[in-house]
Formats: structure tokens, C-alpha cells, sequence
């Protein structure tokens, strides 16, 4: 998972996995004026920890899309 990731984002990615391990739920990983990214937890019915998806909100006014959007 790690190896098509720069050396920033690993760090990036290491650090919210060991907080969502930790019972974190959700921790913002990126921000670039447009757009916001997440990582956040996916867990079983006891808690565990399963894995994690990333999702994104736009910050636009009015609804447009953000730039780059497909669909």
C-alpha cells in the first residue's frame, strides 16, 4: 500500500492508521484551498479496526464542482 506513495504521504498514512487504531474515527489528511481529504475508519460490529477509506469535500460556494471532478 505504501510503495506508490511519496515518503510525505506514508508518513501521512502511518500516522492517521495508528490514530484510527487508537479509536480515532476520522482525521483530515489534506487541504488544498478547493477541496478536503479524510481518512476515515471502517470497523467491525466489536470496534476493530477493518481498514480506512479516504473520501473528499468540496469547498466551492453555491455547489459547483470542484475543479477536476469527473462525472
Amino acid at each position: 500500500m505504501l510503495d506508490c506513495h511519496n515518503p510525505t504521504s506514508q508518513r501521512i498514512i502511518r500516522e492517521t492508521l495508528t490514530f484510527l487504531e487508537a479509536g480515532g474515527e476520522e482525521r483530515l489528511i489534506s487541504e488544498d484551498g478547493s477541496r478536503r481529504g479524510y481518512m476515515r475508519a471502517v470497523r467491525d460490529p466489536a470496534g476493530r479496526l477493518l481498514g480506512y477509506y479516504e473520501r473528499y469535500e468540496c469547498m466551492t460556494n453555491g455547489g459547483e464542482r470542484c475543479p477536476n471532478d469527473s462525472g
